[in-house]
């Protein structure tokens, strides 16, 4: 009697042990749009109810129409975004920075620091990665992830962690990791975003004085 060998059955068995896959606070969504509308009320009520000059019309229409185009785009990527961690890489897709992607055996150290803003009653905690050389790598906000969600990355990564004892404010973080700061944090865009706001509401008051005299 012949005796067919069986072909030994191969269990599949995830090779990675702290894989995660993580999305922002739902909760920042609902501030983010909640911020945008109430920027927009006053500009859609005073379209909608007074008589404005047609010039200033258009430059309220258009502020508006910018308005929402800026919360879809908030919305698309924010429900884009992720940080993920396997055995080759730990990828972050933020909602307003552009995706990092760096490979795990690039990380050398983390560094977790709480930051605060204008009052150190509202702290906020940052995981910072770097290599072997100093470079920054990438930056993980608690206030858009969450603290569990820095602890479950930490955890997955099983990097050396060093704490800073003390609490930095922004620009002194800034000024010790200016590398970690991100493009709306510069200086550069903080001025221009200034000099655009500073001129949309000088067209507004020049419009509006003109379309007065004229009446």
């Amino acid at each position: 009697m012949q005796v067919r060998e069986r072909t030994p059955r191969v269990t599949s068995v995830t090779p990675y042990e702290h894989d995660l896959v993580m999305r922002p606070r739902p909760a920042l969504l609902r501030t983010m749009t909640l911020t945008i509308a109430l920027s927009a009320a006053p500009l859609a009520v005073a379209l909608v109810w007074v008589p404005l000059p047609l010039p200033l019309s258009v430059l309220v229409l258009a502020v508006l129409l910018a308005l929402a185009v800026l919360t879809t785009v908030i919305v698309v990527r924010f429900r884009a975004a992720s940080v993920s961690v396997d055995a080759g890489c730990i990828s972050v897709r933020s909602v307003v920075v552009r995706t990092a992607s760096v490979p795990r055996s690039a990380i050398d150290r983390l560094v977790l620091v709480t930051t605060y803003g204008p009052s150190i009653d509202h702290p906020t905690r940052e995981l910072l990665g770097f290599s072997a050389e100093g470079a920054h790598l990438f930056r993980i906000r608690g206030a858009v992830w969450g603290d569990a969600g820095i602890a479950r990355v930490i955890q997955a990564l099983d990097v050396q962690v060093t704490e800073l004892p003390k609490p930095l404010s922004l620009a002194d973080f800034h000024r010790r990791y200016p590398a970690s700061r991100a493009w709306y944090e510069r200086r550069q865009t903080v001025a221009w975003a200034a000099a655009v706001a500073a001129l949309l509401l000088g067209a507004a008051l020049v419009t509006g004085t003109a379309g007065l005299l004229d009446s």
